[in-house]
């Protein structure tokens, strides 16, 4: 590792522009290249630029950015690389790729058009693994009900699962989870967990107050399945006051919310906005048909001092589940909700948050980890 001072350099390749950090992948990218800058890395930033703008706050942590359009044309669909990636190819990003010689982290598959390229053959590259993409495309086809969407989504998971073979070209894979860490080392001989990056902040003593709370991105076909769970099996049978707060929720999902009058929507929330709700909720009641990844909202919840309601797909991670209450069916979500609803968190519990907050989600901590083994 270069010493503090010799300014290391490192080229990071972004699938999106990661400002403002208002949605999962991007928040671990953001904190993640804000932590690098503080600890004396020059950055070289290349994202794609499609439904996001140019940023003048990144410019404080990066030695220069640039910005590549994304192409999604109807081409690139038919091309035996997966879709996430082809559209994510620019000679320019090739060209200032090799205008330097620092080190390659790319965030996602996404992002790794050009690994096999022979100009850059030399040079060392790094995976940031946000999921084990194959599976969550699977996932995600699973549950969608468009035909053309489903049919679309099905392709990338056999496109994403034959790319897998360049996975070897990587010097190093860093997983976000312990579950993606344990199938990634099955391929690779050099990976590591680096939990999420984040810019939560600890509110165990912010009064709450008495509503349940589910966030996440409506427009994610596993976010609306989850909800749509809720409302039908749990909180149209309770008179507990169940706040959703989400991007892009659907007028489906819309006109099925406002049947229920103890049922709120907050669809276009600013992160400060998000950060209020979440911080003060009593209950956190969060769970998922798909296990995939590290969920955000879950990490955003144990910042907080409300009781987090989840089910076993949540997470495998058990001083995650430590933190958290485990609930696999409705019956048992209804009866969890009444009871806790009259109690405060345990002692034991908040002091477990504590440690995994400390242990696990520190930025300064993980970062430290990543500089170690980019330039050791």
């Amino acid at each position: 590792m270069k010493k503090a001072g010799s300014n290391p350099e490192l080229n990071i390749v972004s699938f999106d522009v990661p400002y403002p950090p208002d949605y999962g992948g991007v928040i671990d990218v953001f904190y993640k290249i804000k932590e690098l800058s503080r600890l004396g890395i020059k950055i070289y930033l290349h994202c794609f630029k499609y439904s996001r703008g140019k940023s003048n706050k990144l410019s404080s942590f990066c030695e220069n950015i640039f910005y590549y359009p994304r192409n999604n044309n109807l081409v690139s669909f038919f091309s035996k690389t997966p879709l996430i990636i082809k559209s994510r190819s620019s000679p320019e990003l090739l060209r200032n790729l090799l205008s330097n010689d620092a080190p390659i982290l790319f965030e996602g598959l996404h992002s790794t058009y050009y690994i096999d390229h022979p100009e850059l053959r030399s040079r060392k590259f790094f995976l940031r693994a946000h999921n084990i993409e194959h599976d969550y495309y699977n996932e995600l086809a699973k549950v969608e009900l468009n035909l053309l969407k489903k049919f679309y989504l099905k392709s990338e998971f056999l496109k994403l699962k034959n790319y897998e073979s360049k996975l070897e070209i990587f010097d190093l894979i860093c997983t976000i989870s312990n579950q993606d860490c344990n199938y990634f080392s099955n391929k690779h001989k050099q990976v590591i967990y680096t939990p999420v990056f984040q810019g939560f902040q600890k509110s165990f003593k912010t009064k709450l107050k008495t509503y349940a709370l589910y966030h996440g991105n409506l427009s994610v076909g596993e976010n609306e399945k989850a909800v749509r769970y809720l409302i039908k099996e749990v909180f149209s049978k309770l008179e507990v006051p169940f706040y959703i707060a989400g991007r892009n929720p659907g007028r489906k999902l819309k006109d099925l919310i406002v049947k229920h009058s103890n049922i709120k929507l907050f669809g276009a929330l600013t992160p400060k906005e998000l950060d209020i709700i979440v911080s003060e909720a009593k209950i956190h009641i969060l769970p998922t048909f798909q296990s995939t990844g590290i969920k955000l909202k879950l990490v955003h919840a144990l910042f907080t001092g409300g009781h987090v309601i989840i089910n076993s797909k949540m997470t495998t991670n058990e001083d995650l589940k430590k933190c958290c209450i485990i609930t696999d069916s409705a019956e048992d979500i209804i009866n969890t909700v009444r009871k806790v609803l009259k109690e405060p968190v345990q002692d034991e519990i908040l002091k477990s948050r504590e440690n995994v907050i400390n242990e696990k989600f520190s930025n300064r901590k993980n970062a430290l980890t990543l500089i170690e083994k980019f330039y050791k």
